[in-house]
């Protein structure tokens, strides 16, 4: 018997006092409020791109396409998941489809604003960190791929003045600074919170062994469709 990371949140709901939902209910709700992480981190950035029109660096174009977007992909997979259209999938969290839909959203983001196409180059990494939480290396691999031929087709294809900001103010070389350093954070802590994740996992694995496996997990078993995240930690 093993514990996927699912479990994990599990665990977390009840002990939050939502006792009253079905395991399926929980799963879903655990699957929306990722989806719900994700657009904290749209947030984050048209909060960037915002600053960054107010010094003049960028047109306005991209002030509505991105938060547009970004609300697209929060309630069109938050309304897959809760319904259980996502069940379907191999993968229920359908990491596959939300990771490409976010890189094409860079993708675009860079032919409209192709002064911040470092930035926008750089959120791909924090996509990725997000994404190995809950996907296999093929689907990884193949996402990989997308994000090559999108990013590559956008910075070939299409004529831009500059791919970066030629003589930045004050103003915006501080933007720069500060857009560097929300990335970077973002990744570190994807990065972290997937180790202490997986360590809580691997613990919890090793005493469910040692107790021959009895207990939590006939309490949340999983059906067999379910197995895609245990095999990805």
């Amino acid at each position: 018997m093993q514990l996927d990371l699912d479990d994990l949140w599990l665990e977390k709901m009840d002990s939050w006092g939502w006792n009253s939902l079905t395991v399926t209910q929980k799963r879903r709700l655990y699957r929306v409020i990722l989806v719900a992480a994700i657009g904290v981190s749209y947030l984050i950035d048209f909060i960037l791109l915002s600053l960054f029109a107010a010094v003049g660096t960028i047109q306005t174009t991209v002030l509505w396409f991105y938060p547009t977007a970004g609300l697209v992909h929060v309630l069109l997979f938050s309304t897959m998941h809760w319904t259980g259209f996502s069940e379907r999938f191999s993968n229920p969290h359908m990491t596959l489809w939300g990771m490409c839909y976010a890189v094409l959203v860079e993708s675009i983001s860079i032919i409209l604003a192709p002064q911040l196409s470092a930035f926008f180059l750089g959120i791909m990494f924090v996509i990725f960190a997000f994404g190995t939480l809950r996907i296999s290396l093929k689907e990884m691999l193949a996402v990989w791929l997308f994000a090559c031929i999108a990013s590559g087709l956008t910075l070939g294809l299409f004529v831009h003045d500059s791919l970066g900001i030629v003589t930045p103010s004050r103003w915006e070389s501080v933007m720069v600074a500060i857009a560097f350093a929300t990335v970077l954070l973002r990744a570190i802590a994807l990065g972290y919170y997937s180790s202490v994740l997986r360590m809580k996992v691997f613990k919890r694995n090793l005493a469910l062994q040692q107790h021959g496996g009895k207990g939590y997990r006939h309490h949340h078993a999983l059906p067999a469709a379910r197995r895609h995240d245990a095999e990805t930690v």
